[in-house]
């Protein structure tokens, strides 16, 4: 993506720009910070934090 498509799309509010070559796992976890859920601190096990 050119860097003006880019600032354009972020000033009408975009919060998030993925495509091909964008880390899979850290863009869910983007993903779901922008829509407010809580991540897990890293390390821990899973059923840890489900608790």
């Amino acid at each position: 993506m050119t860097g003006f498509a880019s600032h354009s799309q972020r000033d009408a509010g975009v919060q998030g720009i993925y495509g091909p070559g964008s880390n899979v796992v850290e863009c869910a976890a983007d993903v779901l910070r922008l829509l407010g859920h809580n991540m897990p601190p890293a390390g821990e096990d899973l059923d840890e934090a489900a608790e």
